[in-house]
């Protein structure tokens, strides 16, 4: 867990941002399982605080020496850890209200309100193929959520659990966006750290007082099992992957891989919950996956603007 600017290439980009979403539908499925146990804030508390415990004995040396830049961008930190913690605690406590189905719904937006979001500052161009790419994915995830069947779409209906989803999916995308302004004197890791660490002191408060007000968290096994599994996958790797992948192609790319999560969810559904494999499952991963492989290939066909280099991958030089 080396300290300076980290970048890796573009293909390798490519695999983190798919390995993330794997991550991700993994977490979900741990999150789905436990939600009648565990109370949501608190389950998303130690799945932040948990992933800066494991990060802790590697960063602490680099943390030494680049703490000045740490509070000269303490700001840039709380903001960050404060919108993908708050976000990320607002999709567990969603399921609660919501329908597997609403939430896929509403969460295929996410690729669209950041790659407009990245226009809209500046950080990308669109090409008129990579919109092409974002609607074909969009379109699997339609096709996968309705089970093929367009009147699940027709008498589709929001609920409180659905604004929840629909907030928290602009905070990932202002999160995305935020990550190329991370220190680069500073490794990811350590980035990471201190991002989980802010998160959790502003999650902390609502944590008390659900554990007061609601339920605590049940001192089990099960329970333990459950925030390590988050910690690991969902905050340590993912997370960092994540960072890793918007920096290296920039948020308007990487966010196209998120259609890859419900691909993923249904996967380790049918492996795990004996769900069945029907057709609109291998359709809506055909149509993600040829989006997918339209925004990747327009990437390729000309180089960015001098503009988006600047922002997007501002340290490509050290690859």
């Amino acid at each position: 867990m080396s300290g300076g600017a980290q970048t890796t290439t573009t293909g390798k980009a490519y695999l983190y941002l798919t390995l993330t979403m794997a991550c991700w539908a993994i977490g979900v499925v741990v999150g789905r399982g436990v939600h009648e146990t565990i109370p949501p804030i608190g389950l998303s508390f130690w799945r932040w605080f948990g992933g800066a415990l494991v990060l802790l004995p590697f960063v602490a040396k680099e943390l030494k020496r680049t703490w000045p830049i740490v509070k000269a961008r303490s700001g840039l930190f709380f903001a960050l850890g404060g919108t993908i913690v708050i976000s990320s605690t607002g999709l567990l406590l969603s399921v609660n209200y919501t329908t597997a189905i609403n939430a896929t719904l509403v969460n295929a937006s996410q690729p669209v309100i950041t790659a407009l979001g990245a226009w809209a500052i500046g950080q990308a161009k669109l090409k008129p193929v990579q919109i092409v790419g974002i609607l074909a994915a969009s379109i699997g995830i339609l096709v996968m959520a309705s089970q093929g069947d367009w009147d699940v779409l027709a008498h589709f209906r929001f609920n409180s659990g659905d604004v929840i989803i629909f907030v928290a999916t602009f905070g990932y995308a202002a999160y995305a966006l935020g990550t190329p302004r991370l220190p680069h004197e500073m490794g990811l890791f350590s980035s990471l750290f201190v991002i989980c660490v802010a998160g959790s002191l502003i999650l902390l408060p609502f944590y008390v007082w659900e554990s007061v007000a609601i339920r605590p968290i049940p001192a089990t096994w099960n329970a333990v099992a459950a925030c390590a599994t988050l910690a690991f996958f969902m905050t340590v790797f993912s997370v960092y992957w994540w960072n890793l992948g918007n920096r290296t192609v920039g948020p308007a790319r990487a966010g196209i891989f998120v259609n890859f999560f419900p691909v993923f969810s249904a996967l380790l559904a049918i492996i795990f919950l004996d769900e069945k494999l029907h057709l609109y499952h291998i359709a809506g991963a055909a149509f993600v996956s040829a989006g997918i492989l339209l925004v990747v290939l327009s990437s390729r066909a000309k180089p960015p603007s001098s503009k988006a280099q600047s922002s997007e991958a501002p340290a490509l030089k050290d690859r």
